[in-house]
Order: C-alpha cells, then structure tokens, then sequence
C-alpha cells in the first residue's frame, strides 16, 4: 500500500497499491494516456463479437473493456463505441445479410445494464444486398445529444454490416472518411480484430489515433510472452484415442465409437471424426508433457461443440491440475465453452493469477506465426499515425 507521502501530491488519503506491474511497451506506440480527450468525441473500437442468435454468450470480452470506456469518461471524452458482430458477409455471393441475430443491441443492452446508462444506436438506411451504403447526417443530432450528455453513448451498427468495412475500393474510402468525420480521436481497444478492415486499419489514418488499455496492458504483453514460449518450449504430443460419428447432427447411441489411430492403415475410410475421448488424456505422454508444462496456451475446443463436448472438458480438468503452469485461454470460442463446461472453474479462474483469459485468440495465433505484435497491421497503422504526428509538429 503506497501511503501519503508528499512526493505523491495528495493533501489527504494515500493511493492503493493494486499490485500490477507496470509493462514497457515499444515507445512508438500511441498509448490512450497520452490524449488530450477533454470534450473530444472519441471513436473506439472494440471486440464485442460475442453474440450468437441474439444473446450474448459470454460478458467477458465486454466487460475488459471497460477500463477503457472509464478512462474516456473520466478524461471528459465523450464514446462512440462500434464492434463488428458474427460472419454477415457471403463471400460467394458478396452480398451482406443484415438479420436481428447479428445486430449489437444484445450487447448495448447488457452495457445498459451494467453501467446504468442509455446508449443510443442511429437508424441508417440499408440496401437489400450491399447493407448500409452511408451513415447519413442524421447521425448529428445523435452526436449532439451525445455532446449535451442527454445520452450516455452511442453505439454503431455492427461494423460488418457497412458495405465499406471489408471492402478495397471506393465503398471503403467513403466509409472510412464518414466514419473520421463523426469524432476527434479514434482509439482501438480490439486487439483480436487484426484482420485491416475499415474501422480497425484505414480509420488511423484520418484520426488522431491510440491504443485503448485492453489492448496496450494485457494482450500485446500477452502475445509476446507466447512469442518468447513458443520459441523455446515447443512440445507436440499425440492424441490416440479419438471419436468416430456417422453424423454431424448430433451424438446418437450406437452412431459413434472410439477409434485408436495404432490401427490406422492404408485404405482404410472413417466417417466424422468428431472429438478426442477423454482417455486419451490418460496416456502417459500427455499426462507427462501437461503436467510438467510451465505455460500452456489452450486456444481451441477439442470437439465438434455442443454434442461432442466430453474432450474438452477432460482437457480444461487435467490442465487445471498443474496448479504451478501460467494457463493462457483464449477466443470467443474457447471462453464460451469453458464457462459453460466448468461455471465454478471458470469464475475462480477470472480471479487467479494462475489463468488468464484473452480476448484475441486468433490473433496471439497470428502474432506467434509472425513473431512480433508490433507487426500486425492493426498495430502499425497506430504506429505510424503517431510517428506522422509528430513529424507534422515539426514541420509546423
């Protein structure tokens, strides 16, 4: 516990030592500290992408956000948040299906609940097949009223549904400069959104832009700490003993068995292999390599989720026995299926310093292929918009 003390500045009280450390970033990232916010209207990017047919599944990747939306405030910016939802986008037919089940007002709804304020979500014209062609200057009055504080926040429609989010050509260049021209910062706080799409790459470029605290304190340290394991510590083990389904519809009595990959031959067929069975966590070579791992990084459900779920869930049992390894879980995916295999487990992992559950799955897998997060577009086109910044001031 830090106590008064008169290099701290207080008259009065003492700050808490809440006993994090402090992590050395690369200095050439932008940090959300650094921004003047102070009546800004500020964009921010975030990775809601956890809602599945109109419910959210799992509040975690909202609720680490929170931080940042905290600081905003606090700093006197005012938040326009947006977040892409599921998959709406048919690359074969390259058409946008704009459905309720995708829509952010589950998750506007839970942030109402939880911070007891209104959000306000703009109504914007929609095309049959291309989604939403402009966000149309009827937004302003949204704006204001966010300015005035008659709302608490404003929330985007899902960022997939705008025909210029993943779009290369003239559709993107209109969306993003609407987009820049609704705020004074932008801030990405999606650090599991690498992919360089409209709102999480092209934006940086028209705005003054930072890294919100979910990205720059937890998943880019994150992300090289696996970088430096999996460098040093790669181990492979084999799974034996696995399932064979007749069908993907469901886990039917006398439709699935256990297969031994020891009795695979040439010419031999299977139908669906579905999951590993749980005793192939019983083998020696994986009971050896889990129990004496110092990191393990779980980024995947074993079977084909719900029906075959009896792999995953010996696996998050064994790995929760190696009380001594730093346990890394991560993706939408992976969280989901953990909270709802192993509730109490998953509850007391929140809270040990033993486990740490992720957001970016996909993108610590993506950062491991590379070697470096600064790498990541996403990363960059911050790093960039600060050294252009600055290389503007000089100028000027």
């Amino acid at each position: 516990m830090a106590k008064y003390s008169p290099e701290n500045g207080l008259r009065a009280g003492y700050i808490v030592d809440d006993g994090m450390e402090q992590m050395k970033l690369d200095p050439r990232l932008p940090l959300l500290q650094e921004a003047d916010l102070k009546d800004k209207v500020v964009l921010l990017r975030v990775d809601h992408n956890v809602v599945k047919k109109g419910k959210v599944l799992d509040q975690y990747r909202i609720d680490v956000t929170l931080p940042t939306m905290y600081n905003i405030v606090e700093r006197g910016g005012r938040l326009i948040i947006m977040s892409h939802i599921g998959r709406p986008y048919d690359k074969k037919t390259k058409t946008i299906s704009i459905r309720e089940d995708d829509s952010v007002d589950a998750v506007v709804a839970y942030l109402q609940r939880k911070l007891r304020i209104k959000f306000a979500v703009p109504r914007l014209s929609t095309t049959e097949k291309n989604g939403i062609l402009d966000i149309d200057t009827s937004i302003n009055w949204l704006i204001h009223d966010l300015k005035i504080r008659k709302i608490g926040g404003i929330y985007l429609p899902n960022t997939r549904w705008f025909a210029g989010e993943e779009n290369k050509g003239e559709k993107l260049e209109r969306f993003v400069i609407q987009l820049s021209a609704l705020a004074d910062v932008y801030v990405n706080d999606a650090f599991g959104s690498w992919q360089p799409h409209g709102s999480t790459y092209h934006i940086a470029k028209c705005l003054p832009s930072y890294a919100g605290l979910c990205m720059q304190e937890s998943d880019i340290k994150l992300a090289k700490e696996l970088v430096e394991q999996d460098k040093t510590h790669k181990k492979i083990v084999e799974m034996q003993v696995l399932v064979e389904s007749d069908t993907l519809d469901g886990r039917f009595e006398g439709r699935f068995r256990t297969i031994n990959i020891k009795d695979f031959a040439p010419g031999q067929t299977y139908k669906y292999v579905v999951d590993v069975d749980p005793t192939s966590f019983e083998k020696d070579e994986v009971e050896q390599a889990v129990n004496s791992a110092k990191t393990i990084f779980v980024n995947a459900v074993m079977g084909l989720m719900p029906h075959f779920w009896h792999g995953t869930s010996k696996m998050d049992d064994v790995i929760d026995k190696n009380r001594s390894a730093q346990k890394f879980f991560g993706g939408g995916d992976t969280l989901q299926t953990f909270k709802s295999l192993h509730p109490v487990l998953y509850q007391a992992a929140l809270d040990n310093i033993k486990y740490y559950l992720f957001t970016g799955g996909g993108t610590v897998l993506k950062v491991i292929e590379e070697g470096d997060p600064m790498g990541l577009e996403t990363v960059k086109a911050l790093i960039d918009n600060k050294a252009n910044y600055f290389k503007s001031i000089q100028m000027n």
